[in-house]
């Protein structure tokens, strides 16, 4: 028991217990109170940075007084704060913090690769000058995106090598007479809550998809409408796609907008137009049955091209058109194709007399029937058999043409293109409509890819399209290949095209025109694994953009 007694003595003396001792000189036998080491935090604003690129380093510590920097920052700070650091080339900007207190001393340090910038940076939300505005060269590295579901960007990047090779053209005799309408066709519009149309599973940047959330397109519509108020133009034309059916008889069927995957709802169109008109812009409607698809949705082979299948196609279209006529006179459609230029054999089956005459047939008795409940304008394309059928002709307000090649342009015609040389290589219909008395609407467009003038042909904004063989036929696409990668950017080929054929459509001296250009994506969607939007046909943020900006403006 004594043993033990003296043991706890002993303990108590070195812990210092309160009350325990008291003496000569005060020593009360307390012991000395160990501090705790600082700790430290530093990080930047970024996790990487592009050269001369503001990056902010915070500190912050505890159980410390004061703080000292090393590296690319140096010198004594106080125990928190910030401040900013660049690096004037290539390499890794680091910077540590040591932070002091009683305790001791600690350290921490942050790391933030910096690169030299490869891309160029543009406004989606102001008008940038042209043609400077489109190399400003990227000065922070937040405008680089890859996420295909970020939606609205301030900014976007995109390589400066997209830009290609030749001098973005310069822009002579714009604008246009006020005489002449003009127009953009917004491509595919997507869905209600997911206005990006990226799908789970279909991106490597989003593999659970996008999700903006109910009622996100219809923020978007209105934003679009007021972009393209701002571009000068004065029509819009909506797509509404569909997709042809067999029935059990053998007979064709289509699938309405509300049961058609992606397809724009019928709701959503009324919101649309309804958009479009309040801010002063007509609604051109275009009709899109796009390819035949089974019971379960799947994609299949197109019936073989003869007067038999024609029949029932345009047996079908009338049914289509009849039932869409009392709708769309509800929602004031301004002006609505009459034909089908985004449909299945187009307007002109396989091309024959007999088949050119069925067409006109069946479009002049869908004419006929249709104008009993819908009072606006008829359109149609530029059919080569139109002007030999008086009785479909005398029925359309507005005539559809464009420009094309007056033979194959090679690779090297391509790779050597101007302005001038443009011309020379294509044609157009404008005189040849316009003789008509018509309105002509005259299409301007032109895919912001390399290849666009030498292998013409379908290539989607977004996301990955499968690789679509020669014949078009859509059942046998290869989802395994990506055609965007197949082909790269050329945004200045796309500048050129657009002022060429702006130019051709004024040096034609023809006025009851409406110019028409090809496509204006409605969302800001990014191609995964890339840093711009709408790498195909769309001007939007795009040299075209400002090309069209300056022949779409008021004349003074």
């Amino acid at each position: 028991m004594r043993r033990y007694l003296k043991l706890f003595i002993s303990l108590v003396s070195f812990t210092g217990v309160a009350g325990c001792g008291g003496g000569a000189g005060g020593s009360g036998g307390m012991a000395s109170v160990i501090s705790p080491s600082p700790t430290v935090e530093v990080k930047a604003d970024v996790a990487q940075a592009i050269v001369n690129q503001p990056i902010l380093i915070s500190w912050s510590s505890t159980a410390a007084s004061a703080c000292t920097l090393s590296g690319d920052l140096t010198g004594a700070v106080g125990a928190s704060g910030q401040q900013e650091a660049r690096k004037a080339s290539a390499g890794t900007l680091s910077v540590s913090v040591s932070c002091t207190g009683p305790g001791g001393t600690s350290t921490a340090k942050v790391d933030v690769p910096v690169a030299v910038a490869t891309t160029y940076s543009i406004s989606t939300k102001e008008a940038v000058a042209y043609p400077s505005g489109y190399s400003v060269v990227t000065a922070d590295s937040r405008d680089i995106q890859t996420d295909p579901c970020k939606l609205n960007l301030p900014v976007v990047a995109y390589p400066q090598s997209w830009l290609g090779t030749r001098p973005l053209p310069a822009v002579v005799g714009a604008p246009l007479p006020a005489s002449i309408g003009r127009a953009i066709m917004v491509k595919d519009i997507m869905l209600d809550e997911n206005p990006a149309f990226v799908l789970k599973g279909q991106s490597p940047d989003a593999p659970n998809g996008c999700d903006q959330g109910a009622g996100a397109l219809k923020g978007e519509m209105d934003k679009t409408v007021q972009r393209l108020k701002q571009l000068g133009m004065q029509y819009i034309s909506i797509p509404q796609w569909h997709w042809a059916t067999i029935n059990a008889d053998g007979s064709y069927g289509f699938t309405p907008a509300d049961s058609t995957f992606g397809s724009l709802s019928d709701a959503n169109l009324a919101y649309y137009v309804k958009a479009a008109h309040a801010a002063g812009i007509k609604v051109i409607m275009t009709n899109q049955i796009q390819g035949f698809i089974d019971g379960q949705g799947n994609m299949m082979a197109t019936p073989p091209s003869n007067m038999a299948t024609f029949q029932k196609w345009l047996t079908l279209y009338k049914k289509y058109m009849l039932a869409q006529s009392p709708q769309f006179q509800a929602l004031g459609i301004d002006v609505w194709e009459l034909g089908c230029g985004f449909c299945l054999w187009h307007d002109v089956g396989d091309g024959s007399q007999t088949a050119y005459n069925l067409f006109a047939q069946a479009y002049g008795d869908i004419a006929k029937n249709i104008k009993t409940t819908f009072k606006g304008q008829m359109m149609i394309s530029g059919t080569p058999w139109l002007k030999d059928h008086p009785e479909v002709l005398s029925q359309i307000d507005i005539i559809q043409s464009g420009f094309y090649p007056k033979a194959p342009i090679t690779q090297a015609q391509s790779d050597a293109i101007t302005v001038a040389s443009y011309k020379n290589l294509v044609d157009h219909g404008i005189q040849y409509w316009a003789q008509t008395g018509k309105t002509v609407i005259v299409v301007s467009y032109l895919q912001s890819r390399a290849d666009a003038l030498t292998n013409p042909g379908y290539l989607e904004e977004s996301v990955c399209t499968g690789d679509i063989p020669p014949n078009g036929d859509l059942a046998a696409i290869d989802n395994n290949a990506c055609i965007q990668r197949k082909t790269k950017p050329d945004f200045g080929l796309q500048a050129i095209v657009h002022e060429a054929q702006l130019e051709m459509i004024k040096e034609t001296g023809v006025t009851n025109l409406i110019v028409l250009i090809y496509d204006y994506w409605e969302t800001d969607t990014l191609m995964p694994q890339t840093a711009f939007p709408n790498i195909a046909t769309s001007i939007r943020n795009k040299p075209a953009e400002a090309v069209v900006r300056q022949w779409f403006a008021a004349p003074k």
